[in-house]
């Protein structure tokens, strides 16, 4: 019996991991809840601040590249 309780206890941990890894744990869900019951136009608000943050970092990318080429 113990040995069932040890495993149990062990892939709960091992599950856990696994979705912390993916990202997926019970923290970060609610966050995504909160951006899924989001007003739409705030929604694509912060869509619009996330795509300008993405395009400035990759022109800076582009920008060393182009220094170390």
């Amino acid at each position: 019996m113990k040995r069932t309780g040890q495993r149990r206890k062990k892939r709960k941990q091992t599950e856990e991991a696994m979705l912390q890894a993916a990202n997926l744990s019970p923290a970060n869900a609610d966050t995504l809840e909160k951006l899924v019951k989001m007003h739409p136009m705030r929604q694509v608000a912060w869509a619009s601040v996330i795509q300008l943050t993405m395009f400035g970092l990759m022109m800076l990318a582009f920008y060393l590249i182009g220094l170390f080429v």
